[in-house]
């Protein structure tokens, strides 16, 4: 096991070494989008913070987030239909990213939630409070 000391607040919030690794995510949906609400300065929904004002991305518009937006039919759709193959950004490897293909391996049973929870158990999270 190596032992890292921390020079700067980036090290501590960013292990680049295991986030920009080789991984290729896999997800039908963007799971993250159900928990983490990205809005834009022009008021709209959009579906992660890496495609912020891109069109194909914008879930809802500036009226339509007033209207109880979380649980909008239209919003929830077009999350659903967003699956890794086709999704441009997903190569920086963004929180959403992660998550997304977390949830999907849950959800494929590819793993469970007893050997998540003892490797999470195993891990030293700083600031947990930021997502």
């Amino acid at each position: 096991m190596r032992k890292t000391y921390l020079a700067s607040t980036y090290e501590v919030l960013h292990h680049l070494d295991r986030r920009y690794s080789e991984k290729n995510p896999s997800f039908r949906g963007y799971h993250a989008a159900y928990f983490i609400f990205v809005v834009g300065s022009d008021g709209c929904n959009y579906l992660s913070s890496e495609s912020k004002y891109k069109p194909d991305f914008m879930l809802l518009t500036s009226a339509e987030t007033n209207e109880n937006p979380l649980f909008n039919r239209n919003r929830l759709s077009r999350i659903a239909a967003v699956h890794s193959e086709e999704y441009s950004p997903k190569g920086n490897m963004n929180r959403g990213i992660l998550y997304s293909d977390l949830i999907q391996k849950l959800i494929d049973h590819k793993i469970d939630m007893q050997s998540l929870e003892k490797r999470m158990d195993a891990m030293r999270f700083l600031m947990v409070n930021i997502i």
